[in-house]
């Protein structure tokens, strides 16, 4: 593992080591190739998908982030209707919260957000 970053937290007697780290694959001189973007939703969709077909490959984690301009939580979700959806299908992300996911495709992962909001995304390839 590359670049391991460790973080203390004391609280009274009690101390608690969060460790966070990644590793990098190795691509032209050491930097990984990165696959960025931002999508939204339009007039007429209210749920789409992150990207249509972006394979990200294994151990790789799709990280997506609410935009900052967004004026509401969108919904991630597994399915287009869990996106829409007023249930407990979804995971909410306030304007600039992130997650890292591991999916195989980006495709797998739908949001649903007001009209002309929405995410931007990263993650390696190869």
């Amino acid at each position: 593992m590359k670049n391991i970053k460790s973080i203390l937290i004391t609280a009274g007697l009690l101390a608690v080591i969060v460790i966070v780290g990644y590793s990098v694959q190795q691509t032209r001189a050491n930097w990984p190739t990165l696959s960025t973007g931002i999508t939204t939703t339009t007039a007429t969709v209210v749920a789409k998908q992150v990207e249509t077909d972006l394979i990200i490959k294994r151990n790789l984690i799709l990280t997506v982030r609410a935009l900052t301009t967004n004026t509401a939580a969108i919904r991630i979700a597994g399915t287009e209707a869990g996106a829409h959806s007023t249930s407990s299908a979804y995971f909410s992300l306030y304007p600039g919260e992130s997650l890292g996911l591991f999916v195989e495709n980006a495709n797998d992962v739908w949001f649903g957000a007001l009209i002309g909001e929405g995410l931007e995304y990263i993650t390696e390839f190869e």
